[in-house]
């Protein structure tokens, strides 16, 4: 290629002409630009040649051409940068240039990631929800889906469902959530059992574990074998026979599920824990020994999250020390540390692990007496924000 690997005075003076001609805003302006990022990039300057990917993917100065956004956005992308790379991930994920590639999105979006780009994880959270939909599908077989509760032979309906699996494929998982939930309002079997995912992983806000489970349980009572082959699950933690032993050893059995939650096993440890501490009269103790324990935390995040259950610190000071050993409330927050190293051990980072168990204790709030002061939990996309 005609780049020469350098990056000179002579390449940041014309990058930063080019910058500055986009900020007034005209066509002039804009192709003026284009002509700086050029002579810019001739001279090894990384940012435009960035920026003369995204003028061809945008049309700015220059005729809009995704082909060439994409081949520079990867001469960017070999120079280091994770800002291509990141572009490079969301036209693979949304079919931009080229067939929709969630596996080649995913490259682009781990090396976005680790060079550093700041959306590269939430963009990551969408990509490997899509490639678990296409693995799930792909289990149950082509067959399957042919069985009359798998499809609906209202068109309005299927529409619904197949408009869900492509949102889920460009990673648009809110989207997708509002399709399925039209689709199974109208009992369709697949759309349940996608939602019981969705909605059961923290992919989207609200963090709704109930309507999971009742999605779970719809799917399953339709006939869809998936559904079907776990349902004992929902059905073991709702009675609260469950054992955060077996919690744990599900966990790790499924391990990391990408950059979203476990599904499977976290509806039924906010259920199983919720059942248990409402059967031994331990609700007001977990609360205030978990919200005490995450008070003293560094992270900000947990912060927010204390603050959003709406319980009074005056409540929960002091919980920490209130604790009773070998008591009911003792034996769930052991099960909480459980759940917390098995999801360790399955890959989980420790932000993720945190927000697991923030989500299963808000849940026991949600359903306490202090519930009518607590905000809905929050999926991935909006926990840490």
């Amino acid at each position: 290629m005609w780049f020469t690997g350098k990056k000179d005075n002579d390449g940041e003076k014309q990058y930063a002409a080019g910058m500055a001609r986009l900020n007034e805003k005209s066509p002039r302006a804009d192709q003026a630009a284009f002509a700086n990022f050029s002579k810019a990039a001739q001279l090894g300057h990384i940012e435009a040649i960035l920026e003369l990917g995204f003028s061809y993917f945008k049309g700015r100065g220059v005729e809009r051409s995704e082909d060439k956004a994409i081949e520079y956005y990867k001469l960017a992308s070999d120079k280091g940068n994770g800002n291509a790379a990141f572009n490079l991930a969301v036209m693979a994920m949304k079919g931009e240039g080229m067939q929709i590639n969630l596996s080649l999105a995913k490259q682009w979006g781990l090396l976005a990631e680790q060079r550093g780009n700041p959306r590269a994880s939430g963009l990551l959270v969408m990509i490997n929800y899509g490639l678990e939909t296409e693995r799930m599908e792909a289990e149950v077989g082509a067959a399957a889906f042919q069985k009359p509760f798998f499809k609906s032979k209202d068109s309005t309906v299927e529409d619904e469902y197949s408009a869900g699996v492509k949102f889920l494929q460009r990673g648009d998982m809110n989207s997708a959530s509002r399709h399925f939930a039209a689709a199974a309002k109208e009992g369709h079997t697949s759309a349940y059992y996608n939602l019981s995912i969705l909605w059961g992983s923290g992919a989207v806000t609200p963090y709704d574990f109930d309507a999971a489970a009742d999605c779970w349980y719809k799917a399953a009572a339709a006939g869809h074998p998936k559904a079907q082959e776990s349902i004992w699950l929902l059905e073991a933690a709702d009675r609260g026979g469950f054992g955060s032993n077996n919690l744990a050893a599900l966990a790790l059995k499924q391990g990391r599920n990408g950059n979203v939650l476990q599904s499977e096993v976290m509806v039924c440890a906010a259920r199983f824990f919720d059942v248990i501490c409402k059967k031994y009269g331990a609700t007001n103790d977990v609360i205030s020994y978990e919200l005490d324990a995450a008070a003293t935390s560094d992270w900000s995040f947990i912060h927010d999250f204390v603050k959003r259950t709406g319980v009074d610190k005056s409540f929960y000071d002091g919980g920490l020390d209130r604790l009773t050993e070998g008591s009911a409330a003792d034996q769930v927050t052991d099960g909480l540390n459980e759940i917390s190293v098995a999801m360790s051990q399955a890959g989980y980072d420790q932000n993720l692990v945190v927000m697991a168990r923030c989500s299963i204790v808000g849940y026991i709030v949600l359903k306490s007496p202090y519930g009518n002061r607590s905000e809905p939990l929050r999926g991935v996309d909006t926990f840490f924000s």
